[in-house]
């Protein structure tokens, strides 16, 4: 007698991935304060502090501290446009296609990362393994024009954010290691309150960590103007 033995997933990757896109979007309205901490290979590290807002698809950040980068603005109006503000230059300056995958701020974090990235737009998705509380997901680009060509994906299966994503560059090698290190739970919504990006080639690594996190507040449409980049947070 032949016995069949048949891998069932109850989901298919492209499911779960529209499920994390889903997470990854969470309140309509939210502000924060960012911590970033910078580190190198020898473990010297750079603290910066950022306010940011977000609405639907929009973000901005403003850097409070230290005083090299106090008073830089981002302004995320969607993933096609984004904008810079160097009070050194006192220019605003947009991020052209090319530059997404350049470095945010000297960051770990690309501009391309600190944008809102709709990932089932971009990849498709396969399971290639499900474990009690998690999915594996290998990310493909649907296009030869994304920063990475290849993402591995350990999905929480109780939030649908992603708990480990392992960035592959267009050569295929290991390019980047990010990790949410913390996610709490405000009025329902799953927020991640601590991120680590870990630059395998550089051996630098980004923490960010938000605190006085505040969801479903009243946000005017108006913060998100290229004007209110060359104000004060």
């Amino acid at each position: 007698m032949t016995i069949f033995v048949w891998l069932f997933f109850s989901l298919s990757g492209n499911d779960i991935l529209k499920k994390v896109d889903q997470a990854m979007k969470g309140p309509e309205n939210a502000s924060s304060l960012v911590k970033m901490t910078l580190i190198d290979s020898k473990g010297h590290k750079k603290y910066r502090t950022v306010y940011m807002w977000s609405k639907g698809s929009k973000r901005l950040m403003k850097f409070k501290s230290p005083a090299e980068v106090k008073g830089v603005g981002f302004l995320v109006l969607s993933d096609d446009e984004m904008y810079i503000y160097m009070p050194a230059f006192g220019k605003i300056r947009r991020i052209a296609s090319h530059s997404k995958k350049q470095s945010f701020m000297g960051s770990d974090f690309s501009y391309n990362d600190m944008g809102n990235t709709s990932y089932s737009d971009d990849y498709n998705a396969t399971l290639i393994k499900e474990g009690e509380d998690y999915y594996l997901l290998k990310l493909v680009p649907k296009n030869n024009n994304l920063e990475y060509s290849k993402i591995l994906m350990y999905v929480n299966k109780e939030n649908y954010l992603p708990d480990s994503s392992k960035f592959y560059d267009r050569s295929g090698s290991l390019y980047k290691v990010m990790r949410n290190l913390k996610v709490v739970n405000i009025k329902g919504y799953w927020i991640p309150a601590k991120i680590s990006m870990y630059n395998i080639k550089k051996s630098h690594k980004t923490i960010m960590e938000m605190s006085n996190i505040k969801v479903d507040a009243r946000i005017s449409e108006k913060l998100f103007t290229k004007r209110n980049l060359r104000r004060p947070a």
